[in-house]
Order: structure tokens, then sequence, then C-alpha cells
């Protein structure tokens, strides 16, 4: 704690004058560039498309920029992947450039924690280790 101010590794954001709004786990952001990305914020607008039924979002180095965007998408039952792309058109225009997934994969399931939380250090060693595999075979 230092000057009144307790550090617990949140970021929030103002909303009024008086408000704030949680928006993500500090040990979470991506960074890309000079910015910042918080993937809560990635996830949630994401998640407002129809045929999303859960989405995790989390950075991937990049020698240029630090990091890139990378989701991982579960569709909901009987969604039709061939139809994702046109379906987040309007959705990812409500992002920033610089917060749009460079790229967006579709997968059975997410992983979670015991508590229901996703597990995104295990997404991006699994999504690695997958990557490797495939450059490897190539």
């Amino acid at each position: 704690m230092t000057a009144g101010w307790f550090a617990t590794g949140d970021l929030m954001r103002f909303v009024g004058p008086r408000n704030l709004r949680f928006a993500g786990r500090l040990k979470n952001l991506i960074v890309r560039g000079d910015s910042n990305i918080s993937p809560v914020e990635v996830e949630d607008v994401l998640r407002t498309c129809e045929l999303v039924s859960d989405v995790a979002v989390f950075g991937l180095p990049n020698l240029a920029l630090g990091q890139r965007v990378m989701a991982l998408v579960e569709l909901k039952e009987g969604a039709d992947p061939s139809l994702l792309d046109e379906a987040l058109i309007p959705v990812l225009s409500r992002l920033s450039d610089y917060k749009t997934p460079e790229l967006i994969e579709v997968v059975k399931s997410l992983s979670s924690t015991a508590n229901g939380k996703t597990d995104r250090a295990r997404l991006v060693e699994a999504f690695e280790a997958s990557s490797a595999a495939t450059a490897h075979a190539s």
C-alpha cells in the first residue's frame, strides 16, 4: 500500500465522476505496441455475437508489436462455423482496430480452472504447442 492506494492488480475504468468499472487484471493485459488491451473487454464484445457461446482472448508473442491479440471461440450448440466470419463483422466493428483479434480460432470447448474461470495460461500453452506441431508437420 502506497500513498493511500492499495495495489490489487485490477484494471479499473472510471464510469462517471465517482464510479469504477472492472476492466480486467493487469497481469492479463495484452501489450500491443504502445497500447494495453484488456482481454475482458474484447471477450465481452465477442460474446455479443449470436453464434458465440464462450470466448477466451489472450496475447501471443509478436516480434514487431510485443504481442498480438488471439481469440479462441466456442460456438453455441448447432451453430454453423462457416457463418462465423460474417456474424463477427458488425461485432468486431465495435472494437478499436488495435483491439481487434488478429487470429480467431473455433474450439470445441475452452479450458477452465476448478472454479469455472478460463485458464488462459493453459489455453496459451495448448495453442502454442498446437501451432508448433503444425509448423513442424509442414
